[in-house]
């Protein structure tokens, strides 16, 4: 079990790998989202920018509420 600060360590060399993958909303799992097997990433990016938007949380949290959020957030950015 990683401590939160240990995810917290991992977080800008995870975030750099997965900024190279995304092109739209993606979910992301356990070692998926390179943040150890407890937590999962929600991310997508903001338009065609440099932007990323994303949720940490634990693996069961509600995906299809964070996605909707998402939505509005990037019809806003738009």
């Amino acid at each position: 079990v990683l401590s939160m600060s240990q995810v917290v360590d991992s977080m800008e060399r995870a975030i750099a790998d997965i900024y190279q993958s995304i092109s739209g909303p993606q979910i992301l799992f356990g070692n998926e989202s390179r943040l150890g097997d407890n937590c999962s990433l929600v991310v997508t990016s903001l338009n065609a920018s440099s932007q990323l938007l994303a949720v940490l949380g634990p693996v069961r949290m509600d995906y299809s509420r964070i996605l909707g959020l998402f939505n509005e957030i990037v019809n806003i950015k738009k």
